[in-house]
């Protein structure tokens, strides 16, 4: 963002006379309320990270701080989010809501088959996601079950540093660094079980997407979104954050267990109707409509 891009937001708000902007992240929000359209246009904020992380950065937090009394409405990915935000802006008039992520694509009208041999997970391969401590974690899975393989879908920085250690751990057969896929819904119908092991998630797109197929997921307990997704034993494992040795017997239970894994993998594929993307639209059609219709009021209210 430059001045540039000032003069563009600018000039473009300026034609914009009704309806609601949507923001997408705190500079977005800054330059949607200081650059934006006249008072008959909402501003709705969407916050695509998670409340822990927005604050920790001082830098970040002054936006927040300044932003986020005078949006008209913002929405969060998680509840623990939204309580966290009414908290620190008690008195503000700025209704705060939750509203997660979408499926990409349809719920699969019957979950997978779950007998392939095989845990599956996707994302970056960048420390955030965690993969040095599901390979640790999948390494006595390994000696147990040798027919078994962990396969890692994603690219990133931290792939030769990731070779290094599947190599070191003697792993090379059974956990696999697969690269890049553009038909992740295929490749999580394909396998039996959903393993997530990231240090931080504002929400986890990854886990309702294996949900969608009804592959069980197993995950570590981290900020914040799988704590919401995952109800532990019913639609999946949550395993305390860092806890390596319990993730390893939530992974074993898993793969040693078929009805156990069935039970779960049916109920996720239940649970994921709840992301399907008419449904989230029209909590977000909701909003729009709601927040538009109360500035609408209020500036008719200023007029008269």
């Amino acid at each position: 963002m430059n001045r540039l891009t000032d003069l563009q937001l600018r000039r473009h708000f300026a034609g914009v006379t009704d309806g609601v902007i949507l923001s997408t992240r705190p500079s977005l929000h800054l330059a949607a309320l200081q650059l934006g359209p006249p008072d008959t246009v909402a501003v709705v904020g969407q916050d695509h990270g998670h409340f822990e992380a927005r604050f920790a950065s001082p830098r970040l937090a002054a936006v927040m701080d300044w932003a986020v009394p005078r949006l008209d409405a913002l929405a969060v990915l998680t509840e623990a989010d939204a309580t966290d935000y009414r908290t620190r802006f008690t008195g503000a008039a700025t209704p705060i809501r939750h509203l997660p992520n979408a499926l990409p694509w349809p719920v699969a009208d019957q979950p997978a088959p779950l007998r392939a041999k095989v845990v599956v997970t996707a994302g970056r391969l960048d420390a955030n996601k965690g993969h040095h401590r599901m390979i640790r974690a999948f390494a006595p899975v390994a000696a147990r079950h040798p027919d078994w393989q962990l396969h890692i879908y994603g690219a990133g920085a931290e792939d030769h540093a990731l070779e290094d250690q599947i190599s070191g751990l003697g792993l090379a057969e059974q956990v696999k660094l697969t690269g890049y896929t553009l038909d992740l819904r295929s490749v999580l119908g394909a396998a039996s079980v959903y393993a997530l092991t990231s240090h931080s998630e504002s929400f986890s797109m990854s886990l309702i997407e294996a949900m969608s197929v009804g592959l069980p997921p197993v995950a570590m307990d981290c900020p914040r979104g799988p704590r919401e997704i995952i109800d532990d034993g019913v639609n999946g494992v949550l395993v305390p954050d860092s806890d390596e040795a319990g993730f390893t017997r939530a992974l074993l239970r898993l793969i040693e267990d078929e009805e156990y894994r069935r039970t779960l993998g049916a109920r996720a594929h239940t649970d994921a109707r709840a992301y399907a993307a008419d449904t989230i639209v029209r909590q977000w059609e909701a909003l729009f409509e709601e927040t538009a219709t109360r500035v609408r009021q209020r500036v008719v209210s200023q007029r008269t």
